[in-house]
């Protein structure tokens, strides 16, 4: 009736055609919304009822899927499953990163983390990084990688993380290669002795820190080649992984004490 144009909603009169005010509704509950319309002879009523109901936030936090750029994931994907490896060997020795697609099993919401970045369902991730390893033979070191998945769900309190972990092969080790792949020093970190900055195979100068309180202080250089030619500490041969150990009563008499190391490749060409 255009002439009369009054309702009420919920008891409170407003015109026709005028937005009501806003209703809370409860999580995982309902409210009951009436309209009342009064004809102009101030008798005859209508009555409308909604019944407005919400539900609680989902707490699906799974994955569907989760694909990788490189290997295969092993065990093969579930969304119960929550550790992988990169497949059963080590990925090869020039592919340094790889990333991940994790797609959400609930896709009305996502909130998906790798490794600490946000990003939405069905996204590629950054490039994760997998060190390089080093050695040959028997003696040698697979490169690490790692990334860690975190879906979280509507609910904003339910989390589910996959952990995916990854191996790196050594690249072949040549009959010129000098350089060491561990500098091991004892006691070691994190309370005993450490190197400045941390050991790499190609980098040749450190400071070496050493607590007071310790009599004895031991250095173990391991070769890269396994059969390289000769390791020599200040002089002296102590083969590859051989420990050299001097006191600190030794070491303290000296102003400045240097440690000098010597690595002979197998074919005798190179000296580092």
């Amino acid at each position: 009736d255009p002439l009369h144009r009054q309702v009420r909603v919920n008891t409170v009169l407003q015109p026709s055609g005028v937005a009501s005010k806003t209703y809370a509704v409860p999580v995982g509950g309902e409210i009951k919304i009436t309209v009342a319309v009064t004809a102009e002879d101030g008798v005859s009523k209508g009555y409308y009822t909604v019944y407005v109901r919400r539900d609680v936030p989902n707490t699906e936090a799974s994955l569907s899927r989760l694909y990788v750029s490189a290997g295969t994931l092993t065990p093969a994907f579930s969304p119960t499953v929550y550790e992988y490896t990169l497949g059963d060997t080590p990925l090869g020795h020039t592919v340094g990163s790889f990333f991940v697609t994790p797609v959400a099993l609930d896709r009305k919401y996502d909130r998906i983390v790798v490794n600490g970045v946000g990003q939405h369902s069905g996204a590629a991730s950054r490039d994760i990084p997998v060190g390089a390893g080093y050695g040959n033979g028997a003696q040698y070191t697979l490169g690490n990688g790692s990334v860690a998945v975190t879906c979280w769900a509507q609910d904003k309190a339910t989390s589910r993380t996959y952990r995916v972990k990854a191996t790196r092969a050594p690249p072949p080790v040549y009959p010129n290669d000098a350089t060491l792949r561990e500098l091991r020093v004892a006691p070691g970190p994190p309370s005993g002795a450490r190197l400045v900055p941390p050991f790499s195979p190609l980098r040749f100068a450190y400071e070496l820190f050493i607590p007071h309180r310790e009599p004895t202080l031991s250095v173990t250089p391991v070769a890269n080649d396994v059969n390289v030619h000769r390791v020599v500490v200040n002089g002296a041969e102590v083969g590859n992984g051989g420990t050299v150990t001097t006191s600190m009563t030794l070491l303290l008499a000296k102003e400045d004490v240097f440690l000098e190391i010597t690595v002979s490749a197998a074919n005798c060409d190179l000296e580092w």
